[in-house]
């Protein structure tokens, strides 16, 4: 509470008690008055103690806030202290490396300064070079034309002549160092070569199966698969080509086949079906049908992304598929289409 509140409430006090004591004097019998004077100068003493009371209050409790404005004003200033220190800090960073930035450029303008004087002084001997040169060749042309009687164009045409039949002979003579030195090392040239080209790839080698493992949720699902006196199991070997192995292997069904685009085939459609939860011929047979024409638009892809793969033309769509096939046939346990992949690749090191 403010403190000039609390003072406005002692007067008032003070103002009631007296006009509590004026009318007791007034009005109240003389028996009685001086009872009513005590128990007035009572309350006027208890008012008094009261306000006496608030004024202390009020004056610690302002001066409690006094001390928090003080610390506010404080903290306030000790962020704005630290706030200038960091822009200070910033700027002092900031000049720092401007500074660097121009002793960078000194340095590069001075580096450019001599290297132009360098350059000048090169074309300033070449300069002096093409002179000396020039003044020999007149001096010589001077003394064919004495000697031989020759016109100018005639001495020239006859130096250039001399020239040329000298330098033709340098030239024969290097080309035939050149040869005989290229046939003592293509050899050893070509071997280096292919060894290098070797090294820049380095191939991928699979094994080559003729079965593949679909995985189950439980041995449950091998009941639901061969289906009521063997109807489902019946029904997908016909419709898959591939031979379905169901062993005492927890959790595993085998697919066997030599054909890897059957199995693969077989496989995606079983693991659709163990998806799908509902097992039985005509669902077999409908789900077959669609992973297979899914499947013949991904060996296209497969094709096509091979090409863009190699940089090559493009060719007749109809071979994207057969290219795509290539992945997932083997030969000697490796993947043929990684295999024609390695050899355009070595094919292409060795020719450049």
């Amino acid at each position: 509470m403010e403190p000039g509140i609390v003072a406005v409430i002692a007067i008032c006090c003070s103002i009631v008690a007296s006009l509590i004591t004026g009318v007791c004097f007034y009005f109240i019998p003389k028996a009685n008055r001086a009872k009513a004077q005590k128990k007035a100068e009572d309350i006027i003493s208890d008012a008094n103690i009261k306000a006496e009371k608030l004024i202390a209050n009020a004056k610690f409790e302002a001066k409690n806030d006094a001390e928090e404005l003080k610390k506010k004003a404080e903290r306030e200033i000790q962020d704005r202290k630290q706030e200038v220190a960091k822009t200070e800090n910033k700027l002092e960073q900031r000049e720092a490396t401007l500074d660097k930035r121009e002793d960078a450029i000194i340095a590069r303008e001075e580096q450019i300064d001599q290297k132009k004087a360098e350059y000048d002084n090169a074309l300033k001997r070449l300069d002096e070079k093409e002179k000396g040169l020039q003044e020999k060749i007149d001096s010589i042309i001077v003394e064919l034309q004495k000697v031989a009687n020759m016109t100018l164009d005639q001495a020239r045409e006859e130096l250039m002549a001399r020239v040329e039949e000298k330098e033709m002979k340098r030239i024969a003579l290097f080309k035939e160092e050149m040869e005989q030195q290229a046939q003592s090392e293509c050899e050893d040239r070509a071997k280096v070569l292919l060894s290098n080209a070797l090294e820049k790839y380095a191939q991928e080698v699979t094994c080559e199966r003729s079965s593949s493992t679909v995985a189950l949720p439980s041995d449950e699902m091998k009941g639901r698969i061969i289906g009521r006196e063997g109807r489902n199991i019946k029904s997908m070997e016909q419709l898959f080509g591939v031979s379905l192995i169901i062993d005492d292997t927890p959790e595993t069904l085998t697919v066997s086949c030599f054909d890897p685009i059957r199995r693969e085939k077989a496989k995606l459609t079983l693991e659709a079906l163990i998806h799908d939860g509902r097992i039985q011929p005509g669902r077999i047979e409908d789900l077959y049908n669609k992973i297979s024409t899914e499947f013949d638009d991904k060996l296209k892809r497969i094709g096509e992304q091979t090409i863009f793969k190699l940089g090559l033309p493009r060719i007749n769509a109809g071979l994207y598929p057969y290219l795509g096939r290539l992945k997932y046939r083997t030969s000697y346990g490796q993947n043929v289409l990684d295999h024609s992949i390695q050899v355009a690749y070595l094919a292409s090191v060795m020719a450049s």
